[in-house]
């Protein structure tokens, strides 16, 4: 538990009460611990419901500038509009001890053998039951399915090493490439179409996303950017698409085409069992903001129809705020806006999946 404490941090709902301050919420550590000096009275209060707001933090309210690591850091947190309650209660659960392995239970005063059932090494903790036991998955089944070890295990493991050596040693079939004509689409009569991409520059440490949305006729209606800190392009995906779906609530648009050029993220959000620890708060924000939009649709695109997106992407580098919008598109937008309008097309080399190798 010592290990589990050390390592715990809160995760910080939209309407979070959490202490900016002297709470773990990042994972660095409380704030407290990264800075020096004392704070000002009316800012030792403030809490994260305080400085967030639906577009970012609010800076001016923070009675100083942070270094840029622990700004960037501060950024790459995602405020859920909704926390999952059944996560809460598991966190709380097992920082209170009140989970039903042997050593809870034994500490509780049942009289049992607290040593783990399946490798009987050490005492079946909450923290062994979780990640330090050697077999974790072999004794969840005999623990809970009441199903014993397999007394074949050696020899299962050594044929799925003979299959993965085959398969990787085997020489790949080339595809057959051919050149496909790539244009971003106009939407159905009375739809429109959303497009957002992320980036994300690892050796800067920094990442951003940005979107648009288009009436039927190719018309911007309007656009955004965001700069995030520290996080991957799957996490600036994500983001870019939340804060896409976020606007087209707020215009209460009712027949929403997305599209994305990232194709993981298309096919998590077609698959109902997906599951992502990290980036979970996002992802159910999501499909819960999906789930109150009556008529909508997700697709993967190439890059080269996403061309818009990728440039509000892009420009993030160069913006101070946390989220920006735009209701007529940028100057250096114009052009592309102007070329997806009027159906320019661009060649691509794509593999022919019809064709059989």
């Amino acid at each position: 538990m010592v290990v589990f404490k050390k390592g715990a941090k809160w995760v910080p709902g939209y309407e979070s009460s959490l202490n900016f301050w002297s709470d773990c919420w990042l994972n660095s550590g409380p704030i407290s611990s990264s800075i020096h000096g004392p704070l000002l009275l009316d800012s030792v209060s403030l809490t994260l419901k305080d400085l967030r707001t639906p577009y970012g933090w609010d800076w001016a309210a923070i009675p100083f500038d942070f270094p840029p690591e622990i700004k960037a850091e501060i950024q790459a947190v995602s405020m859920p509009i909704q926390t999952l309650p059944k996560i809460q209660m598991f966190i709380w659960r097992c920082m209170h001890n009140s989970v039903g392995v042997k050593e809870c239970l034994a500490k509780r005063g049942m009289s049992l053998d607290i040593l783990c059932p399946l490798c009987l090494e050490h005492p079946e903790s909450i923290s062994h039951a979780l990640r330090d036991c050697r077999l974790v998955k072999p004794r969840n089944q005999v623990v809970f399915n009441n199903k014993g070890v397999n007394p074949n295990i050696s020899n299962v493991i050594f044929m799925q090493a003979m299959e993965f050596v085959h398969c990787v040693t085997q020489p790949r079939c080339r595809n057959r490439m051919i050149v496909r004509q790539i244009k971003w689409e106009k939407p159905d009569m009375g739809w429109v179409k959303l497009n957002t991409d992320g980036a994300a520059d690892v050796a800067a440490g920094s990442a951003g996303g940005g979107g648009l949305i288009r009436d039927d006729q190719g018309n911007w209606i309007i656009g955004f950017t965001r700069k995030i800190g520290k996080a991957s392009s799957f996490l600036a995906e994500t983001w870019a698409l939340r804060d896409g779906l976020i606007l087209c609530k707020q215009l209460k648009l009712n027949a929403v085409m997305v599209e994305l050029d990232a194709k993981a993220l298309v096919d998590a959000l077609k698959n109902p069992s997906y599951a992502n620890t990290i980036v979970s708060p996002l992802f159910d924000d999501c499909k819960q903001l999906a789930s109150q939009i009556p008529h909508l649709s997700f697709k993967h695109i190439y890059r080269e129809a996403n061309r818009c997106a990728d440039r509000l992407a892009y420009l993030v580098s160069c913006q101070c705020l946390d989220f920006n919008s735009f209701f007529c598109p940028p100057v250096d937008l114009v052009p592309l806006v102007l070329a997806d309008c009027q159906g320019m097309i661009v060649n691509r080399l794509c593999p022919d999946l019809l064709v059989s190798p």
